[in-house]
């Protein structure tokens, strides 16, 4: 699926950037190890925490919203 949306995007002059990609996984099978997702040959990272529109997520058993002030 990735690289159907590089080749459409690079038909349409669209780069997408790895670097501020990641991976976040939550819930029951968290723990399960899943493959590595590259753009391109570049890795995305997988990540514990992830922030999303100034709110932070945590994964686990169950995702948890933390709030910062």
């Amino acid at each position: 699926m990735l690289d159907i949306c590089i080749d459409q995007g690079s038909k349409l002059d669209i780069q997408f950037n790895p670097s501020k990609s990641c991976l976040f996984k939550s819930g029951p099978g968290y723990i399960q190890l899943l493959p590595n997702l590259h753009i391109g040959n570049e890795p995305i990272l997988w990540v514990d925490k992830l922030k999303y529109l100034g709110l932070y997520f945590d994964s686990g058993k169950r995702l948890r919203l933390i709030f910062y002030r």
